[in-house]
């Protein structure tokens, strides 16, 4: 029996249990075991995976530091779980391609590995989750799902039965804690039934989305779209208005998405409040966006509920209401969008609509900041 097998899988148990929960000691663990780890792989020829064990250590390290001394946090509330913001798609998939291509690399071309493609992919995968898990991401749930199915059948194919049997394990326990740090979030309710996705297929859709070959790919035939979308498929005439939307044909578009919104999709209400706020293919009417921003928001689309937030934030369409303004903001905060929170910051350093709290509006200004939003940046600047 492989003793050092079988006590890395009993501290596998408890990270995994520790993450579920997302308790910090599960960074403590995650320093202990690949180091462990790292000797144990590379008995057993699995070279990436004890190059991945040493990464781990550094990671967890980071992790750690980031979940307790970030520095912008409020002291009283902890790092929130969030969405993976939509801008971090395409990054994330090109660092996961070039990462996979560098680790195969290494591994062809130094070490006997006897499965590169998947050692290496397993890899690049646990990079990009790791990653997502110190930032907590739900997402990071589906990288793992991900990657414990290969490691499982690599780990039986190896001849490491206790860590094969710990990967299987990880699938459910992995799945299981998607659905609880999912209920710890407010989650669009247009969005409640992704969880059942196949795990692979829904992380190659958010890899692929933001890319010409995703989008080609995702695309229908134009006349089995048109056809569609005049039978009345609310889907099909959403796309329709996007189509004529990215065409800056805006009339057109307006018609399609108010076709859908009329059917309850709460994207093609949002786009149409939007047109309706800005004069764009049709009169401009702020008091129709806003009750189209209302009903999307209301369904839990997160561009809805920053909109209607600022909306409410200066008068626009409707009469101006701080503590509503603080309402729709938050609920887009919470879900990762970069504006709202950034504009909750403002409604924090300028007390509006509740007290004056400049710690609540460095913490907003610092994760708006991060997704990479100058105007946060400049804002976190001024109170330094």
């Amino acid at each position: 029996m492989d003793y050092l097998d079988l006590f890395t899988t009993v501290l596998g148990l408890l990270y995994i249990w520790l993450e579920y929960r997302a308790h910090i000691a599960l960074w403590v663990v995650g320093i202990i075991m690949p180091a462990l780890d790292i000797y144990l792989y590379w008995s057993h020829g699995l070279y990436g995976d004890a190059g991945m064990a040493c990464y781990y250590t550094l990671a967890a390290i980071y992790g750690f530091c980031f979940w307790k001394f970030k520095k912008t946090r409020k002291k009283k509330e902890p790092l929130p779980i969030i969405n993976m913001p939509r801008d971090k798609y395409l990054p994330v998939t090109v660092f996961f391609f070039a990462a996979w291509a560098a680790t195969y690399y290494i591994l062809v071309t130094w070490t006997n590995s006897t499965v590169p493609v998947l050692d290496s992919f397993t890899n690049a995968l646990s990079f990009v989750g790791l990653w997502a898990l110190a930032r907590k991401y739900l997402e990071q749930w589906f990288f793992w799902m991900v990657v414990d199915a290969v490691c499982t059948v690599l780990y039986i194919h190896k001849g490491i039965p206790f860590k094969a049997i710990l990967y299987g394990l990880y699938i459910v326990i992995a799945i299981a804690g998607y659905y609880k740090w999912k209920s710890m979030i407010k989650i669009p309710k247009n969005k409640q039934g992704a969880g059942v996705v196949l795990p692979c297929v829904a992380l190659l859709l958010m890899m692929m989305s933001c890319t010409p070959f995703g989008r080609k790919v995702q695309a229908l035939d134009t006349d089995s779209l048109s056809m569609a979308a005049h039978e009345g498929d609310a889907h099909a005439q959403l796309r329709m208005g996007l189509c004529y939307d990215r065409d800056s044909l805006f009339a057109e578009a307006a018609k399609w998405y108010e076709l859908a919104a009329r059917q309850g999709l709460a994207e093609a209400q949002n786009n149409l409040g939007v047109m309706l706020k800005d004069g764009q293919g049709v009169e401009r009417d702020e008091a129709q966006a806003v009750e189209w921003f209302r009903r999307a928001a209301q369904q839990g689309n997160v561009l809805a509920q920053s909109n209607l937030g600022w909306m409410f934030h200066g008068g626009r369409g409707v009469e101006q209401n701080y503590d509503s303004a603080h309402y729709w903001y938050r609920k887009a905060a919470m879900q990762g969008h970069a504006a709202a929170q950034n504009n909750l910051g403002l409604l924090f350093r300028d007390g509006l609509g509740l007290p004056q709290d400049s710690d609540s509006a460095r913490y907003w200004f610092s994760m708006a900041a991060e997704q990479g939003l100058r105007q946060a940046r400049h804002n976190l600047e001024t109170m330094n």
